[in-house]
């Protein structure tokens, strides 16, 4: 799917379609951000964000070459040179261009014009931000310099999280981004080093910084048991960014089938941990009409996204339950399971990564989102959900739970992920978006034909 094919006259933004416009947006970075430097060679956006009538904002990858190869380089002399990077862009109804730029000059006085990082277009209300820059993530410029990691990992109560006294250098130090998610949140790997007295000390983790501290807390994580899960090292005062432990091993990739016993088995260990860490989450147990309500607003996203796929996002909604699932257990959910959380590392060890948003919840809800997530990727065994479940039975310390029990919340997966291959501006986000939604109805339908929001 290309930008040109989503439909804005949804977002009700009066600048939205040139916001998506590949030509137009690829000449204005060339004009602007590219101007002294590189010469670049196309521009994509990857991400979306939307605030329907109050703000869209748009993550673009950009390739160029370096600014010194020549023009009429060999193919392979290009692709050697070829770098990539990526530019937030922000649009509004009106206003956006004053409001914010007085915001960027609080925040970055001291960087002038000639680095070229910002462009305003006031005709326009749209800004360019490159990264790392960002008006909500304001360590990211820091976490991906030496000097910066330095000064942003000494403010952290003991950053090693084992009480040493150790003093970061910023020679040796690095940190590479991983993902990031406009005015929401970043993920950068950091290599710190630092000495101990005379020892010299190594620390591989990663550092999350959210533009609003994660609604769960993080002092559940404080005592949480060892696990296949990393451990929580140090965070900020008001919880906007932590270290944590950086896990061995490598995401599945799909290449093998995917280890459904043995990924219940480490689910089902996470649940039983965090079950004691409950009175701890500093946010209560979502509850099913939220869930009902946090889809409501995927089905109102992709018909702004796609209008020609409202009617289907509507009838699927309307197969939901409108009771809740039972439920006789409550744990730590993941919050935001999918194949793609799972490590193995060389020794074929699992672990589960990413608990940005964990909180108590029916444990129905992860094994859910797995099982939706693996049916999109086509990835789920023949066997799969009965050895998941198994796996996860034997480790939990919960009720078991049928596979018909799971219906409601595969349902409830497969629509909240709908908008997502819109989201990412995927090439195939209209079928993909189409087959999640028939995903959605189909097991919401076996969940509760004459209980479904539609069935009156």
């Amino acid at each position: 799917m290309t930008a040109a094919a989503l439909s804005t006259g949804g977002f009700r933004l009066p600048h939205a379609a040139r916001a998506l416009d590949v030509a137009a947006i690829t000449a204005r970075l060339q004009a602007t951000l590219f101007a002294d430097g590189p010469r670049l060679l196309r521009a994509r956006p990857c991400y979306l964000r939307l605030k329907p009538g109050t703000a869209l904002f748009v993550l673009w990858e950009v390739e160029f070459t370096a600014a010194d190869a020549p023009s009429d380089a060999a193919a392979h002399d290009a692709q050697r040179s070829l770098q990539r990077d990526y530019v937030e862009l922000s649009t509004g109804a009106g206003g956006l261009v004053p409001e914010e730029r007085r915001k960027w000059e609080t925040l970055h006085p001291s960087l002038a014009p000639r680095e070229r990082f910002l462009d305003f277009d006031a005709a326009h209300d749209t800004i360019l931000a490159r990264l790392p820059f960002d008006l909500e993530l304001r360590r990211l410029p820091r976490l991906l310099d030496p000097e910066g990691i330095k000064r942003v990992v000494e403010t952290l109560p003991d950053p090693f999280g084992d009480g040493r006294a150790v003093a970061i250098r910023a020679r040796g130090s690095s940190g590479a981004l991983q993902s990031f998610r406009p005015r929401r949140r970043a993920v950068v790997r950091l290599e710190l080093r630092g000495r101990d007295g005379e020892e010299t000390v190594l620390r591989r983790a990663i550092a999350r910084e959210f533009a609003a501290p994660p609604a769960s807390g993080l002092a559940w994580r404080v005592g949480l048991a060892a696990g296949p899960w990393p451990r929580l090292l140090s965070a900020s005062a008001d919880q906007t960014f932590l270290l944590e432990e950086l896990l061995p091993g490598a995401p599945w990739s799909g290449a093998t089938p995917f280890p459904c016993a043995a990924a219940g088995e480490q689910l089902g260990r996470f649940h039983a941990a965090t079950r004691a860490a409950l009175p701890r989450f500093a946010v209560a147990r979502m509850s099913w009409a939220r869930e009902l309500e946090a889809a409501r607003q995927v089905v109102l996203d992709i018909a702004a996204l796609a209008p020609e796929l409202a009617d289907l996002a509507e009838r699927s909604w309307r197969t939901l339950p409108v009771d809740a699932p039972r439920s006789d257990d409550l744990v730590g959910v993941h919050g935001d399971l999918h194949a793609g959380q799972l490590l193995q590392d060389d020794a074929g060890q699992l672990t589960w990564c990413d608990l940005d948003r964990a909180r108590p919840g029916a444990p129905a809800k992860d094994l859910g989102r797995l099982i939706a997530d693996l049916e999109q990727r086509d990835a789920l065994p023949t066997d799969g959900v009965a050895a998941l479940l198994e796996g996860w039975a034997s480790r939990s310390g919960c009720a078991r739970l049928s596979a018909d029990s799971l219906a409601p919340w595969i349902a409830l997966a497969h629509l909240q992920a709908a908008s997502e291959p819109l989201r990412r501006c995927r090439p195939d986000a209209l079928t993909a978006t189409v087959r999640a939604l028939e995903s959605a109805a189909r097991h919401g339908q076996r969940a509760a034909p004459a209980n479904a929001k539609g069935a009156s």
